[in-house]
């Protein structure tokens, strides 16, 4: 089963005051999980951002579109990440898993085993 990962960019990515950093989002890449944006501008203006920062974003949506991802990547597992309610009702809303961007880090070494060294995941 595919693992889908969406995320908001606004305090959730490091290069906008969050705690994931670009590093972590090409590991997940490089170990085959789907990931993409999911924030509140436009998809492309989105994606557009992710390839300045060098990272090709498997999907770029807007929050209100990310019921399209159970038809992009139908039975995959989803996960929307987040820093506030509206992300969290959105995920919910739409049958889909939501973190924080603090539990995500968190939840990194389950999902890329030594990866990442413990400097990485401190936050």
């Amino acid at each position: 089963m595919a693992k889908v990962f969406s995320f908001d960019r606004d305090d959730t990515l490091a290069l906008s005051s969050g705690p994931i950093t670009l590093e972590m989002l090409e590991k997940l890449k490089e170990k085959g999980y789907v990931i993409g944006t999911g924030g509140g501008v436009t998809g492309e203006e989105q994606e557009r951002q992710w390839k300045r920062w060098g990272i090709e974003p498997d999907f770029a949506l807007t929050k209100s579109d990310l019921g399209k991802l159970s038809e992009l990547y139908p039975g995959a597992e989803i996960t929307h990440v987040g820093d506030d309610e509206a992300d969290e009702e959105i995920a919910k809303k739409c049958g889909y898993n939501y973190l924080t961007p603090g539990e995500f880090v968190s939840r990194l070494p389950q999902l890329i085993p030594t990866s990442f060294s413990s400097s990485f995941i401190d936050i």
